[in-house]
């Protein structure tokens, strides 16, 4: 698999896993569709889920910050926790099978995590990904690219905004890094990010 940003790296950047924001149970009683087809112009999409579960909105927000989005959700009607489903999408275009976002992976427990199979279910085998698009690397959108150390994509090439690199030493992101992580990503392989990093 080519990166342009090291799977260490990405995890690095995204921080532990958070424990309390999927924590709720699921309120939702039947299960939903694994996947959803349509068509965007001439190409082809597929909205694929790796599950839903309670999302503690407010939990996840500074404390100073929490009073003021209670009242903004408040106006919608909308209470914390919340519902909340993670998605991707498959692009087919031009002989190549596109996947934006990676999902969750083992992230955030067995609610989620279900992306593999909704690629299958859609016919679309993961070992099939031609590449993966991370519009960030927030575990929730690239937790699914290792499940249990193996390759989700192994046929892939994981394409990482620039902005989102902690490959440069006094880049931002790399200096927000505790020392001690630095010291083992500068250990690991890498190719080097760019804003579009071409497939091979």
């Amino acid at each position: 698999m080519k990166y342009a940003l090291p799977i260490v790296a990405v995890f690095a950047w995204a921080g532990p896993a958070p424990t309390a924001p999927f924590s709720e149970p699921p309120r939702l009683e039947k299960p939903q569709a694994g996947f959803y087809r349509l068509k965007i112009g001439k190409v082809d999409v597929i909205a694929v889920n790796d599950g839903a579960s309670s999302f503690d909105v407010l939990g996840v927000l500074a404390k100073d910050k929490r009073e003021t989005a209670a009242k903004i959700m408040g106006k919608s009607y909308v209470k914390s926790p919340v519902e909340a489903s993670v998605n991707a999408y498959i692009i087919l275009l031009g002989g190549r099978t596109i996947i934006v976002d990676a999902g969750t992976g083992e992230l955030f427990g067995a609610k989620l995590g279900k992306l593999p199979d909704s690629l299958r279910a859609a016919g679309v085998t993961p070992e099939s990904i031609t590449d993966v698009l991370l519009t960030h690397i927030h575990p929730d959108h690239s937790g699914g690219l290792t499940v249990g150390g193996n390759k989700i994509f192994p046929n892939a090439t994981i394409h990482v905004n620039k902005r989102n690199s902690i490959s440069g030493a006094t880049s931002r992101p790399a200096r927000n890094i505790p020392s001690r992580r630095r010291r083992s990503l500068a250990k690991s392989p890498r190719v080097s990010a760019h804003t579009s990093h071409q497939a091979k």
